[in-house]
């Protein structure tokens, strides 16, 4: 039998918003955490803590996909204080299929502006 997912408050904090509006937006998907979690290259426990507002997750991290003259492609990663070049083809097109795939699931416009107005609005 499946676990009832913890019940979160959105409006105790910018943890529990965040958990909150990941958990609605997955759901709404129709993505279950282990389909989340090979779309990102989280682990599902990894997803499940920030969803139950055990863990806030640090953003800030960048990739841009390149494609060089001859068609082979690259990827950059950019986090705080790294940056690492990916040359490696299979890596190159698992980072690809990954940006593919949040696209299809990405929020509109309307709808990311929406997010991004209650999370404010929620914060001290």
């Amino acid at each position: 039998m499946a676990q009832r997912p913890r019940e979160l408050t959105p409006d105790r904090s910018a943890r529990h918003l965040f958990g909150f509006e990941m958990r609605r937006c997955r759901e709404r998907a129709g993505m279950s955490l282990e389909g989340l979690a090979e779309v990102v290259k989280y682990s599902r426990s990894h997803l499940a803590r920030i969803e139950v507002a055990a863990y806030m997750p640090l953003l800030g991290g960048a990739l841009a996909l390149f494609t060089l003259d001859g068609g082979r492609g690259v990827a950059y990663e950019e986090g705080i204080g790294t940056g690492n070049l990916l040359e490696d083809p299979e890596v190159f097109d698992d980072r690809r299929r990954a940006c593919d795939l949040l696209r299809a699931y990405a929020l509109s416009p309307t709808d990311s502006a929406d997010l991004i107005r209650s999370v404010r609005e929620a914060l001290p």
